[in-house]
């Protein structure tokens, strides 16, 4: 007979509790990061991806990058066609979410699980029969790096332990704190992936290729085409942050061998290997140069050439605080006791050497780098960078460099991507702008479209960009270099940013 006894509820949900289990764990995750820490609520957005033209799924080569920054996480599902020597990026698929690792400091599991929902997309976009050979990364950068005491590494293990629980391939080397050497080296590989400079046939014997155009005023939007040319050289990187600027070229294997430790990083992508220079001068960026033009090691009639005449200010970075004037300023505050005659001051400020006299010192080109200067070339701020024959590269400078040439005039196209400059460009927008007898209201007229708390400044961040090129990374005046803002990729315009170089380098090493 058939038992006509209808179940109960409780019955039920006991019969059915593997799976309302399974249904009901990924809601229990997520609730519980969104009251672990009731400060920071979990934020989530997505943005366009960038998708090229599709290809076989069978045949697709998959890479997970988390890049766990300090205001958030967002994670690249990056796909490829080809072979692991040919690979085509076709996708780049993101989501973000806010805020980053760093906000559960006190709470390493609450951390780990705050990344559910970027590893749940990874999880939809990749197939299933793919996930288990697909590697995941998660890179953490600033944030992680000001917890205190061992909260980071608490974070990361954590991080680790959380990735256990799916299917990707991943060891513990995947979670770290990515270094300044790292992201430079990964924005290098990115940005010559973009270009079509690590195609097997480009070698460093090969020779230079010509850029676009030479005219320092040709937009380089037809420059992208550059990068289906064959036999072409790498490019060096130069990216001129806030706090630092980093520079990464192409070493040969002869000097990298020879190099002290802590200037080269060994990099695979596309079946090969490349031993890449890089070193980030931490404290030359932007920013934190005008503190170091603005410091008492310099002279005060120097820092005084850098502003308009009768501006004074206070200039803030890194919890310090730094004194400026202009020319008249400059005087008066020199000279509080004996007082000058108005010829006596006009010959002062006509004697007075130049802003970009203060860039080149505060370069710090004396410092030693340890190693004999005949066998090898410093730099500055006692860095080694090899052989000075390495100004043979083409260079892509990127970020303020790009920022501070649209606001000069410089570069007159708005939508530019790239633009091809001289260091001379620099160099002569910097003496408009520090033209003796500027006011501010004078720069303000020729400069409507800079902030204006910025442009207080303008003139010694045109001078000091240049000091980089000239005196810093010792490029000649007529030397063309490519200001890169995005990269065209099969008709798509893609920033250069370390993610997509971090994966190439993933799959080149399995």
């Amino acid at each position: 007979m058939f038992n006509n006894k209808r179940e109960s509820f409780g019955e039920k949900l006991l019969r059915h509790r593997s799976i309302l289990t399974l249904v009901s764990l990924p809601v229990i995750l997520v609730f519980v990061v969104l009251y672990s820490v009731p400060r920071s609520p979990l934020s989530l957005s997505s943005k366009p991806t960038l998708d090229f033209p599709s290809a076989n799924l069978e045949e697709l080569i998959y890479s997970i990058v988390i890049d766990a920054g300090s205001t958030g996480s967002r994670v690249h599902v990056l796909s490829f066609s080809g072979g692991s020597t040919n690979l085509k990026l076709l996708n780049d698929h993101f989501k973000q979410i806010k805020p980053g690792l760093s906000s559960y400091a006190n709470n390493a599991t609450a951390a780990a699980l705050s990344l559910y929902p970027l590893v749940d997309e990874a999880l939809k976009v990749i197939p299933e029969d793919k996930q288990s050979s697909t590697p995941i990364s998660v890179r953490a950068t600033a944030g992680l790096r000001l917890l205190k005491g061992n909260q980071a590494e608490a974070i990361l293990d954590a991080v680790r332990s959380y990735l256990d629980t799916f299917p990707f391939k991943h060891s513990a080397a995947s979670v770290s704190i990515l270094d300044g050497q790292e992201e430079g080296a990964f924005a290098w590989l990115t940005l010559n992936y973009l270009l079509g400079r690590l195609d097997p046939s480009s070698s460093l014997s090969s020779s230079s290729s010509s850029p676009s155009s030479s005219s320092p005023s040709s937009s380089s939007s037809s420059s992208s085409s550059s990068s289906t040319s064959k036999a072409k050289k790498t490019v060096a990187a130069v990216d001129l942050g806030g706090g630092s600027v980093q520079e990464a070229f192409l070493m040969p294997k002869e000097v990298a061998d020879k190099a002290p430790k802590g200037y080269v990083k060994t990099l695979s992508a596309l079946g090969q290997t490349f031993q890449v220079y890089v070193h980030s001068y931490l404290g030359y960026g932007l920013m934190a140069a005008r503190a170091q033009m603005l410091g008492e090691a310099l002279p005060a009639a120097l820092r005084g050439s850098c502003f308009a005449t009768g501006v004074k200010g206070t200039y803030s970075y890194a919890g310090k605080s730094y004194e400026y004037a202009g020319v008249h300023g400059a005087a008066e505050a020199e000279d509080k006791s004996d007082a000058k005659s108005e010829e006596g001051r006009e010959k002062e400020k006509s004697d007075k050497p130049g802003c970009s006299e203060l860039g080149v010192k505060a370069l710090k080109k004396e410092q030693d780098c340890g190693v004999k200067r005949e066998l090898a070339a410093c730099s500055f701020a006692g860095a080694w960078r090899g052989h000075a024959k390495i100004v043979e590269e083409e260079y892509y400078v990127s970020s303020y460099f790009f920022d501070r040439a649209v606001d000069a005039g410089i570069i007159t196209d708005k939508n530019a991507a790239q633009w091809i400059v001289t260091p001379k460009a620099f160099q002569d927008a910097a003496a408009v702008t520090c033209a003796a007898g500027s006011t501010l209201t004078d720069l303000t007229k020729k400069y409507p479209n800079v902030a204006t708390e910025q442009l207080p400044f303008f003139c010694m961040d045109l001078s000091y960009c240049a000091a980089l090129l000239l005196e810093g990374f010792a490029l000649p005046a007529d030397r063309n270099v490519t200001l890169v803002k995005q990269v065209s990729y099969h008709g798509k315009m893609i920033e250069a940013a370390w993610p997509l170089g971090a994966a190439l380098n993933e799959l080149g090493g399995m």
